[in-house]
């Protein structure tokens, strides 16, 4: 194998910190000769500081953009009044082809993240405002990831991780708000991802969020296009038909979890592993089995575990919808389940608990929001289930709960919530 081939990439960071170390050496060298007659490279410092100064800069606002747009938190990083001297050192640029193609990208991150938050706090954007935003940011996005394959070599490992996982970022936003077409954009940005990090070595070391491994599993079940999983190269999935590829959803999300459970760098392994599996049971309809592998999960009892609280609220939630698809099945022979409301008034009372426990260990307010609202919106449906759906359909008032049930569904955000709406719209049309 060539030196070229294994030479470990230079972030553009260092690529810049190199060139003004290398400046003042020669500015100290020429001071040392006492040659007042050679000139000076006070220009070639100046252009790299501002360009150093000016790329951290950017990054640190998209940073500081994407961890609002998350905990809903602003801070003022006081970046656009600087603009203008950005596009002056752009300019300057435009004789090196390679300097400003860091700086394209993070500007049209910074875009794409704008616009979201523009979304989020301007509640009067028209209908044709907001196409005109998405249609932006679709551009903005195939042009980032066009770009980031086309200069892949410009590149560092971390440096293109950090691009992407704004635009997973993104993208987890948008499937949260029930555009499933993100979600084809999500996978494919993660398959990238895991190319850069177990791409040419599928012994790589652990490496992979918990959380992340968690979501790529659950955003891939919302994938109904089988034709979408064929054509998917993901590092290591193996189809079982070659010939064919990947079957589906079932097939791509079973060999994910299979490959990479090791790569998840979290003592807590067997939970995610065993969440995800009963996910995927859960996406099958194969309700009991999926019951018996989620009660499987031993709650996650450190106070300093970091994954603790937020792995044990996704357990019960998934509890929560299994629970409801059995009562819906009726299965009065399981003897896992009861035929009365004892087991429902045991889960809420224990998740309820559960929310008071972590929030009075001061757990942030946009971490427990999301499950309160989640319960809150499972004691609706689950009342309406049991004492309105009974009800002939055509009943005045079956229709009018079910209006009030849509409404109240459409004010939150909430896990699970393309579920919810999935169940009101089979009870509204029985």
């Amino acid at each position: 194998m060539s030196k070229q081939i294994i030479k470990k990439k230079i972030s553009y960071n260092n690529i810049l910190l190199e060139n003004i170390d290398e400046a003042y050496k020669e500015l100290r060298q020429t001071r040392i000769s006492n040659d007042l007659f050679k000139e000076r490279n006070f220009k070639t410092i100046s252009t790299t500081l501002d360009n150093f100064y000016f790329y951290n800069k950017l990054r640190l606002y998209c940073t500081q953009l994407n961890y609002s747009l998350i905990t809903n938190k602003e801070e003022d990083v006081r970046f656009q009044e600087e603009l203008n001297d950005l596009k002056k050192i752009l300019e300057l640029n435009s004789a090196n082809k390679h300097a400003n193609i860091h700086f394209e990208i993070y500007l049209k991150v910074k875009s794409v993240l704008e616009i979201r938050m523009l979304e989020t706090k301007d509640l009067t954007l028209t209908a044709k405002e907001k196409k005109q935003n998405e249609h932006q940011v679709h551009q903005f996005l195939e042009d980032i990831l066009a770009l980031m394959v086309q200069k892949e070599n410009q590149f560092s490992r971390k440096e293109q991780l950090e691009v992407y996982s704004y635009l997973t970022s993104y993208c987890i936003k948008k499937v949260n708000q029930g555009n499933l077409l993100y979600a084809k954009k999500y996978i494919q940005i993660m398959s990238q991802m895991l190319a850069i990090c177990y791409g040419s070595n599928r012994n790589q070391i652990a490496g992979i969020n918990s959380n992340i491994f968690r979501n790529i599993v659950i955003i891939a079940l919302k994938i109904n296009d089988p034709s979408f999983f064929k054509t998917l190269n993901t590092p290591h999935l193996i189809p079982k038909n070659k010939v064919v590829g990947i079957a589906d959803k079932y097939e791509w999300s079973e060999k994910f979890i299979a490959f990479y459970k090791h790569k998840i760098k979290d003592k807590y392994i067997q939970c995610y592993e065993k969440y995800c599996i009963a996910y995927l049971q859960f996406h099958k309809q194969d309700f009991v089995n999926a019951y018996h592998t989620i009660k499987a999960i031993k709650p996650i009892k450190s106070s300093k575990s970091k994954p603790g609280p937020t792995m044990n609220l996704n357990n019960k939630v998934l509890e929560f919808l299994i629970y409801f698809e059995l009562y819906l099945l009726d299965l009065k022979k399981a003897n896992f389940l009861k035929d009365d409301d004892s087991d429902y008034e045991k889960m809420i009372h224990a998740f309820e608990q559960m929310l008071r426990r972590y929030r009075n260990r001061k757990l942030l307010t946009y971490q427990l929001r999301p499950y309160e609202d989640f319960l809150s919106a499972y004691k609706k449906l689950y009342k309406f289930r049991t004492k309105t759906y009974p009800l002939r359909s055509y009943d005045k008032a079956y229709a009018t709960k079910v209006q009030q049930l849509t409404a109240a569904f459409k004010t939150n955000k909430f896990p699970n919530k393309d579920w919810f709406d999935e169940k009101v719209e089979q009870m509204e049309k029985r």
